[in-house]
Order: structure tokens, then C-alpha cells, then sequence
């Protein structure tokens, strides 16, 4: 059996508003607002609207709909780049204007994503992550279930 991710999760609440990150990427060079570019801050709670057969007013990143995997009438909860792995991260950061903020720190070597339930968000801090559900070949690293799992993480809540 292959890993698809292990690590830490943790339930949050519904306190944050922004999302940063620092990363090791695998291009020098992306396009604004990209999934996988190495460091940016996003709002968590942007809320663009979006019609069923209209061009959309802003980009795919920031896109909370998805009318051929959850029909027409569902809003995701999260944009599409604050629910994307962040891999290799150096720093991921929730933050709270005026409030609270939580940091993971790891040497690249740590991938970090986020989702929410009715429960709040959650944050899945992960040492070990793999695509095998894509069957890509060349992204697949075969990570194979330990009989014994350690991992450890460093955060940093002010």
C-alpha cells in the first residue's frame, strides 16, 4: 500500500483571514498568482462571484466553483490556490488581522494544505506526500507504509 500523505492535522476554527507562504519551488519563474509559486499572501474568505456559462472576472486561482465536479450551485469553501499543497515549505502562515497567527517553519522538506469542514479550518502538515492517485508515472514516488511513523513539526502561535 502507498502513502498519498502523512503527517500532522490539525482542527483550527474559523478564526484566520490570510494565508502566506514561502516555499522551494521548482521553477524559478511563475505567473502571478500560480498554485505553485514559491511565496505569496492570500485572503481566505475572498468570495468573487462566478455564473455558470460566463467568462470569469478574475483567475482560475481564485475560483471557489467548479461546475463539472460539483454542479452549479455549490461554492467551495476555499479558492483553488488556498486549497493547494504548498510543497517544500521554508514557512506557511495563517494569520488573523489584528489577531492570532499560527506558523509552521520546516527546511523544505514539509508540504502543508488547507481545507474546512463545519469544524473550522484544517491544516494538514504532511513530511511524507505523494500523487499515486493521478497514476503519473514520473510524479509518483512510491512511498511505501512504514510499520513504525515519527514525524515532527515546528509552529509558532502568537
Amino acid at each position: 500500500m502507498y502513502v498519498q500523505e502523512s503527517g500532522i492535522r490539525l482542527i483550527l476554527g474559523n478564526e484566520f483571514d490570510k494565508l502566506a507562504w514561502d516555499r522551494q519551488a521548482y521553477w524559478t519563474v511563475y505567473p502571478a498568482l500560480h498554485l505553485r509559486m514559491p511565496n505569496g499572501e492570500i485572503d481566505l474568505h475572498s468570495d468573487l462571484p462566478m455564473d455558470y456559462r460566463q467568462f470569469p472576472n478574475h483567475p482560475w486561482e481564485l475560483d471557489r466553483k467548479d461546475f463539472y465536479y460539483h454542479g452549479i450551485d455549490r461554492t467551495l469553501p476555499l479558492t483553488n490556490i488556498a486549497r493547494a499543497m504548498k510543497e517544500n515549505i521554508y514557512s506557511y502562515s495563517l494569520i488573523k488581522v489584528n489577531g492570532p497567527k499560527l506558523q509552521v517553519f520546516a527546511n523544505g522538506d514539509k508540504a502543508c494544505r488547507l481545507t474546512t469542514t463545519a469544524e473550522g479550518f484544517i491544516l494538514y502538515i504532511d513530511d511524507q506526500w505523494d500523487y499515486a492517485s493521478l497514476l503519473w508515472g514520473n510524479y509518483m514516488k512510491r512511498i511505501e507504509l512504514p510499520g513504525e511513523y515519527r514525524n515532527s513539526v515546528i509552529m509558532k502561535i502568537e
